[in-house]
C-alpha cells in the first residue's frame, strides 16, 4: 500500500532517509510537536491560504469550497485577513527561533514552509 497523505509521506521520508540529520526528531516529545506543526500547516494554514492562493493564482475556487468558477476579487480580498492571522500565529511561535522546533530544520518546517512559499513566490510578496 502506498502512502497518499503529504504529511505521512514527509514523515516517512524523514524517518527512513533523514538518518542523524535531525530532520525527524529523536524524542517522542519532539516527534509529537513536529506532528502538531505538520497538522497546523496542513489543516490551519491550508484552510486560511487556499481561498487566497486558488483565487488569486489559479483563478478558481479551492476544491474544498465545492464551488465552480472564478471567485470575485472582493471574495479573495475578504479571505486575506484570515491568511494574515494564520501566518501571524506562526510568526508568534517563531519569535526567538529560526526553525519551528527551535534547534534546526525538521519535518515541522516543511508544511508551513510550503504554504508560505506558494504565496510568496506565486504572488510576488
Amino acid at each position: 500500500a502506498a502512502a497518499q497523505e503529504s504529511n505521512t509521506i514527509v514523515q516517512y521520508i524523514a524517518q527512513v532517509y533523514g538518518g542523524s540529520t535531525g530532520l525527524y526528531p529523536a524524542s517522542p516529545t519532539e516527534q509529537a510537536l513536529a506532528r502538531q506543526w505538520l497538522e497546523f500547516g496542513e489543516q490551519y494554514l491550508v484552510a486560511k491560504t487556499n481561498p487566497v492562493f486558488f483565487g488569486a493564482v489559479r483563478g478558481r475556487y479551492a476544491a474544498s469550497l465545492h464551488k465552480e468558477g472564478t471567485p470575485p476579487r472582493e471574495e479573495i480580498e475578504a479571505a486575506v485577513p484570515g491568511c494574515v492571522e494564520a501566518f501571524e500565529a506562526l510568526e508568534r511561535h517563531l519569535v526567538g527561533r529560526r526553525w519551528v522546533l527551535g534547534e534546526g530544520f525538521s519535518v515541522a518546517d516543511i508544511t508551513v514552509a510550503i504554504q508560505a512559499n506558494r504565496l510568496i513566490v506565486r504572488l510576488n510578496l
